[in-house]
């Protein structure tokens, strides 16, 4: 029993630092989860809605039954968060909590995985300063505290890294790799560049190496090859337009509207200039790490801290001259990061990037950061300092860290919530919970400039996914986003609420005056006319 508690105990006073960074960003993610951000985004409704409708009725609210992929505003939306919110809201119900737990557990993994990953390629302080750079990341803190689906990509990908550069060590987690890899496919659809060129070159690199034969990656590839499929039948079927795939397991849709990847990619690509403003908007978010998009960047602490863009640089420059030293006659698992990073602005300049649809290249950029305060510090420190001050060096630039972050924390948990209410539609949902508890047999109208109001319908009052296909009317189908007219007894167009029926309404508190003499029920920016 003593030997034990001795062996937890050095353990403990081994990893303290780490075990520090590891409370630090789980108590930073989970704090007030759930109601901050207050509201809920519509592509956050809509993957929660398809989750919520397939667990109960097996279906998504186009009809198809499992989809690889959800039809959605009716250019599709990723599957994979989907599936793994079913067991949180089978548990906990539909709600604002349960729809952002997916991105919740796996950025507290990302957290440890990276750590890891960084520790096999690198040394163990840079490893530690990337678990605690990710851990204070306010662009790795607010997406892992609501439910963007496509925001669950970095995470398996990271995965998918993990398990190859493992490998090397173990052949049988290629067969991990591989799976993770093939399952991000599922999760954002700018995988379907990223992830086969990624696959190619490290599997290049380690063939020229010898650190792998085909046998040890021939069963993987299959695995992924098979896996993956789906997906790519998807894309075929929504190109040629082909009739959709329906088997007892699952069904690979033909969308009603244009799918999302065509509209961002291959429609634009015969633009003139088009890689090149591509280029220039990836430029500029990584040089001002801003996107203009108060759900990905708030208050000007950009994803990394404004500080972070010379230690990357630093980091960069160091690293690349580390793999060109020997003109990558040696193997250095350093090359996976910057291969990475690499594949990841050869995705910028492919498709108009924002914080989101980039999110694959924080990572390495996060990477890029503690490599680089590690190396400017060893240097000024054998230098300048006799080698004897690395870690106070370090430990200076950490509390710095630590300020921006403090000021990070009490903007993001006090004032940012004034920004973000009603860009997420704080207060609707309880508008329209009132409305439903109220109506009786009324139909209601529902009126707000809301994007997709419809879907926040569904959500809050859980309406039956076959009620809904049975009566839903579309004012533009066939579009890349539809917009839903009506469905039972719910109409999202002010000129078609007949005066001859009792409507309850639903109306943002700026309409107000429009209803004197009506009995109004107010919350924060929405209210209730009945």
């Amino acid at each position: 029993m003593e030997g034990s508690i001795h062996i937890v105990k050095k353990y403990f006073l081994n990893n303290l630092v780490l075990i520090t960074v590891l409370i630090i960003g789980v108590a930073v993610r989970i704090y007030k989860f759930g109601q901050i951000p207050s509201g809920l985004n519509q592509d956050e409704a809509s993957t929660a809605y398809d989750a919520f409708s397939i667990l109960h009725y097996g279906i998504d609210r186009h009809g198809f039954h499992n989809p690889v992929i959800f039809e959605a505003w009716g250019s599709g939306v990723n599957a994979l968060y989907s599936y793994l919110s079913m067991p949180f809201i089978y548990f906990f119900g539909l709600s604002t909590f349960s729809a952002g737990l997916v991105n919740l557990t796996f950025g507290v993994l990302s957290l440890a995985m990276f750590y890891l990953l960084i520790k096999k390629i690198s040394n163990n302080e840079v490893a530690l300063l990337s678990a605690f750079l990710l851990a204070i990341s306010p662009w790795h803190i607010m997406l892992s505290r609501w439910g963007l689906d496509s925001n669950i990509f970095p995470a398996f990908f990271l995965l998918g890294v993990y398990f190859f550069v493992s490998s090397f060590d173990n052949k049988k987690y290629f067969l991990l790799s591989f799976t993770f890899f093939a399952l991000s496919l599922y999760a954002y659809n700018t995988a379907y560049f990223v992830v086969p060129i990624f696959i190619l070159f490290s599997v290049l690199f380690s063939f020229c190496h010898k650190k792998i034969k085909i046998s040890d990656i021939a069963v993987p590839l299959l695995v992924f090859v098979i896996l993956s499929l789906p997906i790519y039948l998807y894309v075929a079927i929504n190109i040629f337009k082909l009739d959709s795939i329906i088997t007892p397991l699952f069904s690979i849709p033909r969308f009603s509207g244009v799918s999302r990847f065509q509209t961002s990619f291959l429609d634009k690509i015969h633009k003139p200039g088009f890689f090149f403003e591509n280029l220039k908007v990836l430029w500029n978010i990584l040089k001002t790490q801003d996107d203009g998009l108060v759900w990905n960047s708030a208050g000007g602490f950009g994803y990394m801290y404004k500080i972070s863009g010379f230690f990357a640089l630093i980091g960069l420059i160091t690293n690349l001259a580390i793999i060109a030293k020997n003109r990558m006659r040696s193997f250095n698992k350093v090359f996976f990061i910057l291969l990475w990073l690499a594949v990841s602005v050869a995705l910028g300049v492919v498709m108009e990037a924002n914080i989101n649809r980039i999110n694959i290249i924080f990572l390495p950029m996060i990477f890029l950061t503690a490599s680089g305060i590690y190396y400017l510090a060893d240097f000024i420190n054998s230098r300048f300092l006799s080698g004897k001050s690395l870690k106070s060096l370090l430990l200076i630039i950490v509390i710095i860290y630590m300020m921006n972050f403090g000021f990070f924390v009490k903007f993001y948990f006090t004032d940012y919530q004034k920004i973000i209410g009603p860009v997420f539609y704080e207060s609707f949902g309880e508008a329209i919970n009132y409305a439903e508890k109220i109506r009786g047999t009324a139909p209601v109208c529902v009126t707000p400039p809301i994007n997709m109001p419809y879907i926040s319908v569904l959500f809050y009052t859980k309406a039956p996914v076959d009620i809904f296909l049975r009566t839903v009317k579309y004012a533009n189908p066939g579009a890349e986003f539809q917009w839903v007219a009506s469905f039972s007894d719910y109409n999202f167009k002010r000129e078609e609420c007949s005066s001859e029926k009792k409507y309850v309404y639903i109306i943002s508190n700026s309409e107000t005056s429009s209803f004197r003499g009506k009995n109004i029920k107010m919350f924060k920016y929405y209210s209730v006319v009945y």
